[in-house]
Formats: C-alpha cells, structure tokens, sequence
C-alpha cells in the first residue's frame, strides 16, 4: 500500500520548504508528494531547488485564489496511491508520521480516514486530539489543547479533524472529494458529515502519529479575524461567514437544530466584533475586518433564506433535506450563492 502527501499552500514558500524537509527525514518516505499552490506568482523553482525528495514530488500552480478545497481535489486528483494525506503548508511532520499512518491503515480495514495526535510546534503540547461539535450551537471545541500526553478517556473518533489527516482513495473517490462551495472554512467538517453519512464512518485519531503545528495558542476570535484580513483579504473573512449558513443548510439534523444556530450567528459575529477592536492595529483595519464579517452574513442569509427549508421524513416530523449536491459540480442550481466578490481572489491556506 503506498501513500501520497497532498500540501495546501498560498505561495508561504518557506512553510512549504520546512514541511518538505521534515518529511524527506521520515521513517517512511512518501510514495507521492504533490505541492499545490494557489498563489498568482508560481513559486515552482524554490520548491524544487531546496527539495529532497526528488522524483517524487510534483508541483501544481493552480492560482485558484481563495478555494482550499480545489486545491486539495486537484492534489488528490494528481496522485495514484492508496492513501492520501492531506497537510497544510503551517506543519512540520514528526519523523513517524507516515509510518504510523500507513500501519493503522494496513491493520485496520474498517478505518476510512484518520490523522496524527497534533501539537503545537513551539511547546510540543497538544493543539488537537479529535474533534467535538455541539449540533445546537455548532461550536466546535478541539479536544486536549494544552495537554501533555494523550489522555486515555479521550475517544478516538472525530466527525472530522483539521489540519492533517489522511483518506482512503476509494473513499474520497465514493464521497466526491472536497465540497468547493466550502472554500477554506467547514470543508473539512462537510468532508466528515459526508463521510459519516456514506460509510458510517468517523475519523479516527492514531495518537503514535505526530505533526507539530505552527500556530500561535494565545490568538484570541478577534485576533484571528484581523490576522485573517492580514494574511488572506476580505474574501477569507466573508467565507468564515457564509460556510457557516451553507454547513447548516447541508448538515443540520433538523430544522430546530438549524433555527437555534442560525439564531447564533449574529451573537457569535457580535462577540468576535467586540474582541476585534480591542486589538491592536489601526482603526481602519479593524473596522473593515469586522465589515467583512457582517458582509458575509448578509451573503450567507440570502444563500440559505430562499431555499425551502422543509421536507417530511418517514414519521419523524420535519427536517432540513440531507441531500448534498456533487461536490464538484459546485451545486449552484440547489445553492445560488455566487457573488461578485467570490472572483476577488484573496487567500491565505
């Protein structure tokens, strides 16, 4: 069985290179690794020159702007081995991390998609150990942030994991890839929603696999809304917004659990507002940061309002309907959301 590393970036050659490196020194190398950059300048030649892996790496200058989701179905697409491991370019890979990956896999069929115990790259705590999300308020709350060692009462199944995880070829190809309405923001929380509801399956957390993150534990949600504007333009900020309302029109048990998080939405914009403009930065900044946000619930009520929001289940009263349109089909017939300032094209991955 061999596996294939999918890297995610917006032209952070740098990152790119650490990732690369980290792991060309693995237990295992990599059969395949494809660097997919959606930036506008083409970074190709940095990566190759400052590479170790050879032949096994390619290179694909997609410049689809803000869409995470096509680069990952476009590395995916690349590819040809069993396994795909899907890791973005703000990780450095622990020595055992594909050997790990490829053990559990090899050993446990019934396992569809799994990734590695994540720590923080500066301190080596845990940053994500699984996943949990409240179906009434949608929070999703990472399990075991700041913890030393695994934690044997933890479960080892998620319904999706951020960051780094691997899939089964044959099942990424059952599920469709990654939903591109989703363009950085919940695809991986819509991936596993489909995932479970084709296979009945979750993610699975092999905790003897390691990846460090490189990722700043004291940023605060209006913090992460302005390094959002920063690093990735408006767009990112308005996606954070409408993937909000697009997730709950896919994946909502039913239509109470939809009005209750459709209802939270403005107090959750409203507190990462308040904690916007106590941070630092000019006055503009954060004024336009926090407009972005709103603009993009605006965007996203339109998206979810005209839709019917009703269909009778079997004895069961009513629900939102299930079906999830072909992912890559985009679905704008079921969805109409475009908007002229999707072709902004701002990113940051």
């Amino acid at each position: 069985m061999r596996i294939a590393v999918v890297i995610t970036t917006y032209g952070n050659a740098e990152n790119v290179v650490r990732l690369l490196g980290s792991l060309a020194s693995g237990e295992r190398l990599p059969d395949e690794v494809v660097v997919v950059d959606n930036a506008t300048r083409d970074f190709s030649s940095i990566y190759r020159d400052r590479c170790l892996l050879g032949d096994r790496m390619s290179i694909i200058h997609l410049a689809a702007g803000i869409n995470l989701s096509a680069a990952r179905n476009a590395g995916a697409k690349a590819t040809m081995a069993e396994i795909v491991l899907f890791v973005d370019d703000d990780n450095v890979a622990d020595p055992g991390l594909c050997a790990r990956l490829m053990e559990l896999f090899e050993s446990r069929s019934d396992i569809q998609a799994a990734g590695p115990l994540m720590r923080f790259l500066d301190s080596g705590r845990i940053w994500c150990a699984g996943v949990k999300r409240n179906a009434w308020t949608g929070r999703t709350l990472f399990v075991g942030v700041g913890a030393d060692k695994w934690n044997e009462a933890w479960a080892n199944t998620s319904p999706d994991l951020p960051n780094c995880f691997a899939v089964r070829r044959d099942t990424f190809n059952l599920i469709g890839g990654f939903n591109e309405l989703f363009l950085v923001m919940f695809g991986e929380a819509d991936f596993g929603a489909r995932l479970l509801n084709a296979t009945g399956s979750m993610f699975f957390t092999e905790q003897r696999a390691l990846v460090y993150h490189d990722v700043d534990p004291t940023i605060s949600i209006g913090s992460a809304l302005l390094r959002g504007l920063r690093n990735g333009g408006t767009e990112r900020i308005r996606d954070n917004s409408r993937s909000r309302f697009l997730f709950i029109r896919l994946h909502s048990p039913s239509l109470m659990h939809a009005i209750v998080q459709l209802a939270l939405i403005p107090i959750w914009a409203t507190l990462v507002s308040i904690d916007a403009m106590r941070q630092p930065g000019t006055r503009r900044e954060r004024a336009r940061a926090i407009a972005q946000l709103w603009i993009g619930i605006g965007q996203g009520a339109r998206q979810f309002l005209p839709l019917p929001m009703r269909v009778k289940t079997s004895g069961k009263g009513d629900s939102l309907p299930h079906e999830t349109p072909p992912p890559n089909t985009v679905g704008l017939s079921l969805l109409p959301i475009h908007d002229p300032g999707f072709d902004e094209g701002e990113s940051h991955q």
